[in-house]
């Protein structure tokens, strides 16, 4: 929080999002944000980003496959920039039993092949939620299982080398999956349902940034915030795109 010219206490951005989702006694496991004071530099690399949610923080103990800071990356603000190979991981992240996840991230991509942003699971196994980015089909995805059928996407073309903040959330329950698209005060979404096996929640997992799990399919482009939140409640569709909107601001995309 700081002080603002009015004398008013302007609360941070990482305060804002963390209330949101408290709101619907949820839990955000993962909050990354691009700011000097959230990372550690190896030279221009990036070797640990700091997790401001629950979990344990994202590192990379190998430079060739650190992501670079970039101070003037997205918007108005900083990014990392991931190239092939590239990726941070956290230690396992205990969700719980948790039946319902979002997955926000922040970011632009130049990827011309199936890639994906993050990933927090098993995705192979059917245990776990991501971003992906499918240029087969020019649209973004959020996959909740690791079958070809078992993901959102949103409608084709859509500009990623704009930044934009994308969500994927993935409600067990009703067995469904869905991705969100939200640039410039509009919205594009996507549902899909889980076909085959009902899977269960995620449980304790590795978030991977920059790729899914393994590391494998790594992505290329910037990004500038990931948010991860779980709970015991259907989707809560409000606080969902309230983060959205506080991240699109903070970086004025």
């Amino acid at each position: 929080s700081r002080i603002g010219a009015d004398g008013a206490v302007a609360l941070s951005l990482e305060t804002r999002i963390l209330a949101e989702y408290d709101a619907a006694s949820w839990t955000v496991g993962g909050l990354f944000l691009a700011r000097p004071a959230d990372v550690t530099l190896v030279g221009s690399k990036v070797s640990v980003w700091a997790n401001l949610g629950t979990g344990g923080d994202a590192s990379q103990g190998t430079d060739a496959t650190r992501p670079t800071w970039n101070a003037s990356g997205l918007g108005s603000g900083a990014s990392l920039t991931f190239a092939a190979a590239q990726d941070l991981l956290t230690s396992a992240i205990d969700s719980g039993a948790a039946p319902a996840y979002a997955l926000s991230i922040l970011f632009t991509d130049t990827d011309t092949a199936a890639r994906f942003v993050a990933s927090f699971g098993e995705i192979a196994a059917g245990q776990g939620i991501s971003v992906k980015v499918n240029t087969a089909l020019d649209a973004l995805g959020g996959q909740a299982r690791g079958i070809s059928t078992a993901r959102a996407e949103s409608a084709g073309s859509y500009p990623m080398t704009t930044a934009a903040v994308v969500t994927a959330t993935w409600d067990v329950s009703l067995a469904t999956d869905e991705a969100e698209i939200r640039h410039g005060g509009s919205n594009v979404t996507s549902t899909h349902p889980i076909n085959g096996n009902s899977p269960a929640g995620a449980g304790s997992q590795v978030l991977t940034i920059g790729a899914r799990e393994g590391p494998a399919n790594n992505f290329s482009g910037e990004m500038s915030a990931l948010v991860l939140a779980w709970g015991t409640t259907s989707i809560p569709t409000t606080q969902v795109g309230n983060v959205e909107a506080l991240l699109a601001a903070e970086w004025s995309v």
